[in-house]
């Protein structure tokens, strides 16, 4: 089965009573999620565009595959969010990860101390 992990640039808007303001912040997010800014976006940028509606012709062969993945993890459901910013663990687990992760690749810890650390830390957020 596919997943796709995905990770997402994001923006907030304050809820505003003034009209103009409210029309300023529809025209931004027409902007943004309008195909042709999220194709020239994506293609300078290095990612794939938030719509799949966006033809893939122009990319590279990496984002194309993107594409195809996505599309894949969609249909079968194995959408699965990055741990950063908190969508696939509370920010306290992920810390764990991210810490253990890089003792592990920058040092000479072995793969059981790793684990053992994984366990520990898990511990001792709960």
């Amino acid at each position: 089965m596919t997943s796709f992990q995905y990770l997402i640039d994001s923006f907030g808007m304050f809820t505003v009573k003034d009209e103009s303001v409210q029309q300023a912040q529809a025209a931004l997010a027409e902007t943004i999620m309008d195909p042709k800014v999220q194709k020239d976006f994506n293609l300078i940028k290095g990612s794939i565009p938030a719509r799949s509606d966006v033809p893939v012709d122009d990319f590279d062969d990496c984002a194309k595959l993107g594409f195809k993945e996505r599309a894949e993890a969609v249909e079968k459901g194995s959408m699965q969010g990055a741990m950063t910013h908190g969508f696939a663990a509370k920010p306290e687990f992920a810390s764990v990860f991210s810490d253990v992760a890089a003792q592990f690749f920058v040092g000479k810890m072995s793969s059981e101390d790793a684990v053992k650390m994984l366990v520990s830390g898990i511990d001792n957020a709960r």
